[in-house]
């Protein structure tokens, strides 16, 4: 969970401007193709397509999000073997000074690979029990530096057993965790990320007896470190009350391994030409690499917003002019600033965004998608050589125009401009990792049925240790024939149109690129 947006919102070269349209079907953050035109500057490239803004409704002042990630765990007999992690959670997106705060809503799963269920089933055990007893929270700038969500051990039952089938186990198995509290240091960025974790496992047989002995499972904390969430410790916040989100339902986002997605909905102070200061509620969505490989570049994919305008502010414009239905305009300015990437600011709305025709009536706010179609894909931005790269939201604006009945322009045009939220608010907190990644360099065939199953090769460098092959949201089964060729299964898709192909090594994914393409068929 990233988004920070962990988990925000998944382009725009600064030099150069890639389309890559996605037809994968995701939450909403925060954040495939053909190369488009050059351009002068950093900007946001609208992908126009079937899929709707990604917006989610979530308290301001909070953010969701969902991680996909390898872990390396020790097995008996197996030895080491990656499983699969996913979690989601809610967790506010700044703090003040010494400020109690939680993870809420938590929920994950493991991916138990089919090696483990072969060898159960081979010994006779047809369900298998499990018992997380140490599920680490690990903190900086924060206290305390470790904390075990599971030191009431979360109990799974009856997981079925299928000779060579994976299969996905959900923790807890009912309900969700609050995790914390944590206290924040006093200034600074305080983290949290994903820390060791032990299970032990219970083979059973048919009759319900133990099978040899039960197991533990060892898994260390990833390595490149997965950042859950990166919050600015701002001393003009209050640091009272802890800041526990509740009455969020956080959505679990569709994403691909060793990636991260999230949204986060922050109150943002902007001065609104006729009306003067107000304030609008801005989210912000996309998907990202969990982890940056230094010197690469990478994007926000399927990025999306939203800008909520409040109901008394609609009745202000509409009470100024009484014949207006409707509004439409551009977003002209949403700037990112980062740290240890470049470039360190860049607009994601330019060139503007168009607002679509929107209707207004009384008594009701509006919400303006951004884009009003699609989603962005932003960047590419490039990662420093070592340490972590921050993103952080800066300020937003743009102009609206009232219409009437029959789309005619009544009154001024108004001008909007917001002030960065106050944090700042970190979209982006991630390690930069400094090893080799895999390189895609083509892909054989290119496109096949929606259904799946067809076989492709990947051709490039750098595959040996890869653990996972991506096409879209979905994970592909695979071969390592050699450093330089994977044979592939293609998943399921989601719906016909491009995605992209990414082969996930031990630092990180293969660069984003149009060799590196399926397209699934009707």
């Amino acid at each position: 969970m990233k988004f920070n947006l962990s988990s925000f919102l998944r382009l725009l070269p600064l030099a150069r401007m890639k389309f890559i349209r996605t037809l994968k079907v995701t939450g909403a953050l925060l954040l495939v193709g053909a190369l488009g035109t050059a351009c002068a500057a950093t900007q946001g490239v609208s992908v126009p397509g079937s899929i709707p803004p990604k917006t989610v409704a979530i308290p301001s002042g909070s953010q969701i999000g969902t991680g996909i990630v390898p872990m390396s765990c020790q097995l008996p007999i197996l030895g080491n073997t990656t499983f699969i992690v996913s979690g989601t959670g809610a967790v506010t997106t700044a703090l003040g000074p010494n400020q109690q705060f939680y993870l809420t809503d938590v929920r994950g799963s493991l991916e138990v690979p089919s090696a483990f269920m072969s060898l159960a089933s081979l010994v006779g055990a047809t369900t298998v029990s499990a018992s997380v007893t140490t599920l680490n929270i690990d903190a900086t700038n924060a206290t305390p530096a470790v904390l075990n969500a599971a030191a009431t051990p979360i109990t799974i039952t009856n997981i079925p057993v299928v000779n060579n089938q994976s299969e996905t186990v959900t923790a807890p198995p009912n309900g969700s965790l609050n995790i914390g509290p944590f206290t924040a240091g006093t200034s600074g960025l305080a983290s949290l990320s994903i820390g060791n974790v032990a299970v032990t496992i219970t083979l059973l047989n048919s009759s319900g007896a133990t099978v040899l002995f039960p197991l533990t499972i060892t898994c260390s904390a990833p390595s490149p470190t997965v950042v859950l969430v990166g919050l600015t410790i701002n001393s003009s916040l209050p640091s009272t009350p802890p800041s526990e989100i509740t009455g969020v339902n956080a959505t679990a986002f569709t994403v691909p391994v060793g990636y991260v997605e999230g949204s986060l909905n922050a109150p943002l102070s902007c001065n609104v030409s006729g009306i003067g200061t107000v304030t609008l509620n801005g989210t912000l969505t996309a998907e990202l690499p969990a982890y940056l490989p230094a010197g690469q570049p990478f994007y926000f994919q399927d990025a999306s917003g939203s800008l909520v305008i409040p109901k008394f502010d609609i009745d202000y414009l509409i009470l100024e002019n009484p014949t207006a239905v409707a509004m439409k305009g551009s977003i002209t300015d949403l700037e990112l600033n980062s740290v240890n990437a470049t470039p360190a600011n860049f607009n994601v709305a330019s060139p503007a965004l168009p607002i679509a025709t929107t209707p207004i009536s009384g008594s009701q706010g509006a919400t303006i998608d951004i884009p009003s179609s699609g989603t962005l894909q932003v960047g590419p931005l490039t990662a420093s050589t070592s340490g972590y790269t921050t993103i952080t939201w800066g300020t937003s604006g743009g102009s609206i125009e009232l219409l009437d009945a029959q789309g005619n322009q009544v009154g001024p045009t108004i001008n909007v401009s917001c002030a960065p939220p106050v944090g700042p608010i970190t979209v982006l907190d991630e390690p930069i990792t400094t090893g080799a990644i895999p390189q895609v360099s083509s892909v054989s065939p290119t496109s096949g049925p929606v259904a799946g199953g067809t076989q492709i090769t990947i051709t490039g460098s750098g595959f040996t240790g890869a653990v996972a092959v991506n096409i879209g949201n979905g994970q592909a089964t695979y071969v390592i024939n050699s450093d330089t060729q994977i044979t592939a299964t293609v998943p399921a898709g989601d719906g016909d149109g491009v995605n992209n192909i990414t082969v996930l090594g031990p630092n990180g994914p293969s660069v984003l690129g149009s060799n590196a393409t399926y397209t699934y068929t009707g």
